[in-house]
């Protein structure tokens, strides 16, 4: 993933690419992680859709051919310029752009799963492109309750042909909502997301 178009990473856009193509068979490539949000505390790398559209044709469309491209990994922000709204700019003004597949992000309540699915159904709907969930969690809930929802998300993720990938965020070890126990054991959420 080229985070966003600062120097200090296209500087080493290229290299690390390469490595990664030659050594470790690297197929596709994902761009700038939420540019959409501009809390740097939360991992958003904060670029207005006519920057990141720049960024896309000089650091991402040249791979065109030798890798599959993935557009900006947005949040589920909703409202003008966020979430759905921003992928929709960028796609509308990335003219000459390939993009093999959208990668998306949702951090939602356990309580709503029909809200995820209507969600992910929505960009594939308004863009026609494989869909891949770079990220996905929980924002408040019991381990239960987002035990509960796996075991709706993961089936219905699994049986749509358009999801390519999918990923729960995080596996860290500090226990729910993560994957992790303080022991590096899983936790009955990390036992649901690994066996479904």
């Amino acid at each position: 993933m080229l985070w966003s178009a600062a120097s200090d990473l296209t500087s080493i856009w290229s290299g690390n690419l390469q490595r990664a193509i030659t050594s470790y068979g690297a197929d596709s490539v994902l761009s700038f992680n939420e540019p959409d949000g501009c809390c740097w505390s939360c991992g958003n790398s904060c670029m207005n859709v006519s920057s990141a559209v720049s960024a896309y044709k000089q650091w991402v469309q040249p791979l065109a051919g030798k890798v599959k491209l993935g557009a900006p990994a947005v949040t589920n922000g909703v409202g003008e310029g966020v979430g759905i709204s921003y992928m929709s700019y960028f796609m509308g003004n990335c003219t000459g752009c390939q993009v093999d597949f959208i990668p998306i992000h949702w951090y939602g309540s356990v309580l709503d799963p029909g809200s995820f699915e209507a969600y992910v159904q929505s960009f594939y709907t308004k863009f026609n492109k494989p869909i891949w969930i770079t990220e996905f969690g929980t924002t408040s809930g019991t381990d239960a309750q987002i035990v509960a929802f796996l075991k709706q998300a993961l089936p219905w993720l699994d049986s749509q042909s358009y999801v390519q990938r999918y990923a729960y965020f995080m596996d860290s070890n500090t226990g729910a909502p993560y994957l992790l126990n303080p022991n590096n054991t899983m936790n009955d959420i990390g036992v649901e997301y690994n066996s479904g």
